[in-house]
């Protein structure tokens, strides 16, 4: 579902029905989109949600309840710890009905007790409250701004810049980062004065705008820890009984599924899983001619015996589609990936519900947590007294604030190639995350600082953001999360993640019926021991051989030929030139370099092509064509 919106402005304003009528037009971005907009409190407060033409779910998702209760949801409830009506409303996909009964019978302590992907906006007339929350896995963001005593609130970010609550300014700093590592960090968004309301956040605005209260009601410490005489292979029984009763839980929210499908191990498990739920179940797939990841799932839905939709990444197409990437994506994600609006177009006919994977090889795998045997030598210079700091490369090593902020830095912090054309330049990795640490962590114990650090930035920011443009096509969809699941993959040991030795057992347990097929990214068995996979990577690093994506995608050599004339006009255009943030002629010349084949910088460019898209439709409000 596209998302919800809500806006509170004091009595004395007369703006509000407008503010309200432009937010409410902006959020529906596609034709097939309509936007609901409930006025609570006569030009003052008003709550909304978009959907896909489709006025059942408006009404499962937006509820005027007696209590002077009125509730939008964007997502799904999963369970609920409420009373003995929950299950059944949760069959119907009353979402909304759930949400008010559990507010009614626990207060701000709502969320705690409903797990899900979501975000709520409930309005209490008696309480003279807005209560606004988010899922624990944040799969539906929400942005929030605050000007005076005015409040307002939507999953897009654009919509929300551009209705005028707030002066449309774009955030320095924010793009900066965006445009140095490829992905915003915290709570930041392009947008100056509208931040992201974080996952597991519950927050209380009074209808008078004072002053707003947020706290986080749930993080990693609260994990239920098993006694360390468990072992590893009770912990995988855990984990796949987890995994069977989350299963039905989720596919069986619709009868018309697509599953995403890739080379790796994720989306082979959540499909294999769904295909047992849905006979009828189809498979969808991004590759070009070299692919393996197409390779690969071709040959898992033949194990499977269910119909397989392959789709080329096809560069050409991605100037048809930025404006609509530009629309519905919050600027996070760079322009490469419209190609996969083409995708969305042909499946909206197709389904109900796309379904793809959360990460769980980053989680059960341990690959978030692996070792980077690149810092190696770094750590023994600085063990001998030779060079800076440097964190040990097994995390388990790492007992303080600075080694963890020197090791996720040291996988995920690596400094493109434009930092040095950007003002200000964006600060170091490890600064942002001890900044993060002393304001938003000091509840998490500190052998689960990184791990969540890691989970709510770069899952939730980047694989989580990246699908939006897809949910405006659908009437439902979903990551294949579950917190009890996610709980009992965590409470795994580190030691025994890495190398995939959680994940291996976990497939033979599942899914032995695809278990011979080898993961495109590796070309091992999901069952590969440890040391074969350690090996592997070890021999990547050594290797002089560019890798190349198991998509066989190739945005440099397309910058070169079929996108030379979109990227080079948008590049030298004045609108470039002009912004404050980044030096247009220094753009310009690496865009020359890379035509010259003197450079490779196509993902660089595409970060440049996505920020100043976003800017031109929701900040300058202009056509981006």
């Amino acid at each position: 579902m596209p998302g919800v919106y809500g806006l509170l402005m004091p009595a004395t304003n007369n703006r509000a029905g407008i503010i309200a009528t432009k937010l409410a037009k902006s959020m529906a971005i596609y034709p097939w989109e309509i936007s609901h907009t409930v006025e609570v409190i006569p030009d003052q407060i008003f709550l909304g949600l978009t959907v896909r033409s489709d006025a059942e779910l408006a009404g499962k998702c937006c509820i005027q309840h007696d209590a002077g209760l009125t509730c939008v949801i964007d997502g799904f409830i999963a369970t609920g710890q409420i009373d003995n009506d929950c299950d059944r409303l949760i069959a119907h996909q009353l979402h909304a009905e759930v949400v008010c009964n559990a507010y009614q019978a626990y207060g701000l302590e709502l969320f705690s007790r409903l797990t899900g992907q979501y975000s709520v906006i409930l309005s209490d007339a008696r309480q003279n409250r807005l209560v606004v929350g988010t899922s624990r896995c944040g799969y539906a963001p929400l942005h929030v701004c605050h000007n005076n005593d005015s409040y307002a609130l939507a999953t897009l970010l654009g919509p929300l810049a551009s209705c005028g609550i707030v002066n449309a300014e774009a955030d320095q700093d924010a793009i900066s980062h965006f445009l140095t590592y490829g992905q915003y960090f915290g709570q930041s968004t392009s947008v100056r004065g509208v931040d992201v309301l974080d996952a597991a956040t519950i927050m209380e605005i009074p209808f008078d705008g004072s002053k707003s209260q947020r706290k986080n009601y749930w993080n990693f410490g609260q994990i239920h820890e098993m006694p360390s005489n468990v072992g590893l292979d009770k912990r995988v029984d855990l984990v796949c009984e987890a995994m069977l009763a989350a299963n039905p839980r989720i596919v069986n929210r619709s009868d018309n599924i697509v599953s995403g499908l890739s080379g790796g191990y994720d989306s082979r498990l959540v499909t294999t899983l769904a295909a047992r739920e849905d006979p009828d179940i189809k498979a969808w797939t991004f590759g070009g001619n070299n692919s393996t990841d197409l390779a690969t799932a071709s040959e898992v839905c033949r194990a499977l015996n269910i119909t397989h939709l392959a789709y080329p990444l096809d560069p050409d197409v991605i100037p048809e589609y930025a404006s609509d990437f530009s629309a519905t994506t919050n600027g996070a994600m760079t322009i490469n990936l419209a190609v996969g609006l083409k995708r969305c177009r042909d499946l909206k006919e197709r389904t109900n519900l796309v379904l793809n994977g959360v990460a769980g090889d980053a989680i059960l795998g341990g690959s978030m947590l692996g070792p980077r045997y690149t810092n190696m030598k770094a750590w023994m210079e600085f063990k001998l007294g030779r060079g800076p700091r440097s964190a040990h490369p097994l995390l388990e090593h790492n007992k303080n604030n600075i080694d963890i902020a020197l090791y996720i830095e040291s996988k995920y912090g690596k400094i493109n190639m434009l930092a040095d054309h950007l003002y200000p330049r964006a600060p170091l990795l490890r600064d942002m995350i001890l900044d993060d640490f002393d304001h938003n962590y000091s509840d998490v114990p500190i052998k689960w600082r990184a791990e969540q650090w890691i989970f709510y930035n770069r899952l939730r920011r980047w694989t989580i953001m990246g699908a939006l443009s897809d949910r405006a096509f659908f009437a439902d969809d979903s990551h294949f999360y579950d917190q009890e699941v996610f709980e009992r993959c965590i409470s795994i040991p580190m030691k025994w993640r890495r190398g995939h030795q959680a994940y291996g057992r976990v497939f033979k347990k599942l899914i032995p019926e695809v278990c011979g097929i080898k993961i495109g990214n590796t070309g091992l068995l999901p069952t590969a021991p440890r040391w074969r996979l350690t090996m592997m990577q070890a021999a990547k690093r050594l290797s002089s051989k560019k890798s190349t994506a198991t998509t066989a995608a190739n945005f440099d050599d397309a910058l070169r030929l079929h996108l030379k004339e979109f990227y080079g006009d948008i590049i030298h255009s004045s609108s470039v030139m002009s912004r404050t943030f980044w030096d247009g002629r220094k753009l310009q010349q690496m865009f020359d370099s890379h035509q010259r084949n003197q450079i490779n910088c196509g993902n660089e460019l595409g970060l440049v092509i996505a920020a100043e898209l976003f800017l031109r439709r929701w900040v300058d409000q202009r056509d981006v064509k």
